[in-house]
């Protein structure tokens, strides 16, 4: 597997000792699962909310972001969570221009995330 560096984040720490204590509480195999099922429907998630904002579906995306938001604490991604939470707000404000720019900070925010899951597992 290719590895890839990233530029170091607190909110990465945060992750990767969120992930530890995961893996402590519940050993490896659980968590490889756990982060297996988190990964799919986030990636579900993510297309949703696209989709809903591409047909301007505002009740489907603040559903979408919703869930999001909430397994990304779960499992300790911070900063994915705090830009869910962001654009759920928006979206229920109304501010379909604003929360589709919002919506390319949580895709990156997610793809940081999902390095640090794949950097963390390959430990």
């Amino acid at each position: 597997m290719k590895s890839v560096s990233i530029s170091p984040d607190p909110a990465d720490e945060l992750l990767r000792d969120s992930l530890a204590s995961l893996r402590e509480d519940g050993g490896a195999e659980w968590l490889h699962e756990l982060v297996t099922i988190f990964l799919g429907e986030a990636r579900e998630r993510i297309a949703d909310v696209e989709s809903a904002l591409a047909t301007g579906d505002v009740e489907k995306a603040k559903r979408a972001i919703h869930d999001l938001k909430g397994s990304s604490g779960t499992i300790g991604a911070s900063t994915l969570a705090g830009d869910c939470f962001d654009l759920e707000s928006c979206l229920k404000d109304g501010g379909l221009a604003e929360a589709k720019t919002m919506f390319a900070q949580v895709k990156r925010s997610f793809a940081r995330a999902e390095l640090v899951i794949g950097a963390f597992q390959t430990d």
